[in-house]
């Protein structure tokens, strides 16, 4: 996806969570994860502002050491503001930002913008899938197909390929999608590969569902998926935590 649309797509996603704190119980569990509502909240207005500070800043290095040193305590009551404003101006720098701006980024990507803009839509659109989901009825609002299948192909051919999330256990996953392109990967060794293919006849597991619900899975996130093979090889997955 170009970065405008993924601009874009990070603004929108960015107001659809929000829109759910309206009524929220800050202390709503997020269902898949350890967290609440009041955390994924902090957590990601924390990644934000460290997205912003090394695009503002054209950091080369990860020299304040990720997100956590942005993590703000403040009251409940104040979290909602706080967030729509750093995710702002996030989209403002992002918008704003030149082509070539040289700056720290976590893996391979066109220009370290389009890796920011990519990293912070996809970031926030799982949130967003989080606090919707914490919310119950009426649920998670779908992803448009284009943009989850481009979700996980940041994921599956790009984070998972990364030495520290390799899985060691052999297996060959495939993601069997029914209204985009289907992905076969593979692990062991402490490698990963993936590929987008129609042919998964080589695959120990299979998971099918929508782009959409695919996206939200290898996420590690309740989805309305069917899982059929070998356990062990999609609990590989499951177990790569990024």
């Amino acid at each position: 996806m170009d970065v405008a649309r993924l601009i874009d797509q990070l603004e929108s996603e960015g107001r659809r969570l929000v829109a759910g704190l309206a009524a929220a119980d800050w202390s709503a569990a997020v269902p898949g994860t350890d967290w609440d509502l009041r955390t994924v909240v902090r957590h990601l207005g924390a990644v934000h502002r460290w997205a912003t500070d090394i695009l503002v800043r054209g950091l080369a290095t990860n020299e304040t050491g990720g997100s956590k040193a942005f993590h703000e305590v403040m009251d409940d009551q104040d979290l909602s503001g706080w967030l729509v404003a750093v995710h702002s101006m996030l989209v403002v720098t992002l918008r704003d930002a030149d082509d070539d701006l040289a700056a720290f980024t976590l893996m391979r990507s066109p220009n370290p913008r389009h890796f920011w803009a990519r990293r912070q839509a996809h970031e926030t659109a799982i949130h967003r899938a989080d606090v919707q989901a914490a919310l119950g009825a009426p649920g998670v609002e779908a992803f448009d197909p284009a943009f989850a299948q481009d979700g996980i192909a940041e994921l599956v051919d790009g984070f998972a390929r990364e030495p520290q999330f390799a899985s060691a256990d052999p297996g060959v996953l495939a993601l069997r999608c029914t209204d985009g392109p289907s992905w076969l990967i593979t692990f062991g060794d402490g490698t990963t590969r993936a590929a987008r293919t129609d042919d998964t006849s080589a695959a120990t597991a299979t998971v099918t569902g929508t782009s959409s619900a695919l996206y939200l899975w290898v996420w590690n996130r309740p989805a309305d998926v069917v899982q059929d093979g070998d356990v062990s090889t999609i609990a590989s997955w499951q177990r790569i935590h990024i």
